[in-house]
């Protein structure tokens, strides 16, 4: 600024070139400059300013979330009905909002949503949760309440003894009068399940039980349906083992089923209604399993799948010891030892007929297939036999050689040594060969 002035001074004092609009230019352009600097002191404070009044503010929010938590509400929506074995899939659908609880009709009319607890089992009530009427905290007996992955509602209203299956011993009638707690509406359609995700449950089971649902053993999900019937998975499982028992019998050896993969529940619209069970051929190994839902009069619905393991254990043919490739396959070379079919490849051979000779290797233990055997070599590869040509009268006997092995009744390459030519003959013995 000063150098600034100075120097127009200096130029406004010389004879030739100082004047009052060069003055004022100088004058304009010291003050813009100067400005600019005290504005962006004045900016900076400011900003400095807004900055600490924002984080005491966040700092006050986080420490009032902390102090009072309020859950998070699951979006929810219309109920829809997909076809399925599951029905529609709309997590939250005809549940209770957060703070909301049902609350008795002093009517008796139907149940309606009203902030605040619901009386009785000591939840909602004017008594502490968890503690006795002297205030003394009882000991935690370690029982639980397993919530179903599906279940049928009969009332207008969801209670837990539909939903909810009690595990260990809770204190004597507690388990009666929770069964009997209504939780919110049931779905609106009959016959129509609806899905409720694991978030969603736990918020309304928690507004509706308060402490209690800290005893609750969740699934992933759980569908619910007004009315008909469902089959879980023990009930799947108990129909495969009826149908499938009485042509198990027929198999040869101990059968048994195991390693079940069914679905975990099927819903039935009205109890009307049926699920049957179609199988093809039944053997050891890995069983595919179709289950049809059957209406009144027989026409199918649905169809879902499942498959079982299929476990045969019989008394096999089984090698006494270490069989080479061309080895003799007599009794004193076989045993019989009690195998499961399931892990058997192949045909197993019978333990009959023979003469047999091994066609490959078979070790001490395995199964003997009837892949494995063949009847015993007469004729070696290379070995030189008699050719016998016949017809009629006339019989012409020439030596040949074997080009490949063969055993009394087969058919195999000669190639008759006086004229190199290659014939088809059958053997007749390790010594002679036969063109027919």
């Amino acid at each position: 600024m000063r150098v600034s002035v100075s120097g127009v001074r200096a130029r406004l004092s010389h004879p030739r070139r100082g004047n009052l609009r060069a003055f004022a230019r100088a004058r304009f352009r010291t003050g813009f400059e100067a400005r600019p600097l005290a504005l962006s002191r004045a900016f900076r404070a400011l900003r400095a300013l807004f900055a600490g009044a924002a984080a005491v503010i966040a700092g006050a929010l986080v420490f009032a979330a902390l102090l009072h938590p309020e859950p998070a509400r699951a979006a929810g929506g219309p109920a829809a009905y997909a076809p399925g074995l599951t029905g529609a899939t709309l997590p939250g659908a005809d549940l209770p909002g957060p703070g909301m609880a049902l609350q008795p009709d002093p009517a008796g009319g139907a149940s309606a949503f009203a902030p605040g607890g619901f009386p009785g089992a000591g939840i909602g009530s004017g008594q502490p949760q968890g503690r006795g009427r002297n205030g003394q905290v009882p000991a935690d007996t370690g029982w639980r309440i397993r919530i179903l992955e599906a279940a049928v509602v009969n009332g207008p209203m969801v209670t837990l003894g539909e939903i909810g299956q009690v595990h260990g011993a809770p204190p004597p009638g507690v388990w009666e009068r929770l069964a009997n707690r209504p939780l919110w509406p049931a779905p609106a359609e009959p016959g129509k399940p609806l899905q409720v995700n694991r978030t969603r449950l736990s918020q309304a089971l928690r507004e509706a039980l308060g402490d209690v649902a800290d005893r609750c053993l969740l699934p992933t999900s759980m569908a619910i349906q007004s009315g008909g019937a469902v089959l879980r998975e023990d009930d799947l499982r108990a129909l495969v083992v009826r149908e499938l028992t009485p042509r198990l019998r027929a198999l040869p050896g101990d059968a048994e089923l195991e390693d079940f993969r069914l679905p975990t529940y099927a819903f039935l619209a009205h109890p009307g209604q049926r699920i049957a069970l179609e199988t093809g051929r039944i053997g050891p190994g890995r069983l595919p399993l179709r289950f049809v839902a059957l209406e009144v009069d027989g026409t199918p619905i649905r169809r879902f799948t499942g498959t079982v393991m299929v476990n045969l254990w019989a008394d096999v043919p089984c090698a006494a010891q270490p069989l080479n490739r061309g080895d003799r396959v007599g009794p004193e070379q076989v045993t019989w030892i009690r195998k499961n079919l399931t892990f058997v490849r192949g045909d197993l051979w019978d333990g009959r007929g023979g003469p047999w000779e091994a066609r490959k290797a078979v070790g001490t233990g395995q199964p003997i297939l009837i892949s494995d055997l063949g009847p015993v070599t007469a004729v070696r590869r290379g070995a030189v036999v008699n050719l016998v040509y016949a017809r009629g009268a006339v019989r012409l006997v020439v030596k040949a050689e074997a080009l490949a092995d063969g055993g009394t009744g087969d058919t195999v390459p000669v190639r008759n040594l006086q004229t190199k030519k290659q014939v088809y003959a059958e053997i007749v013995d390790a010594d002679t060969v036969q063109v027919k």
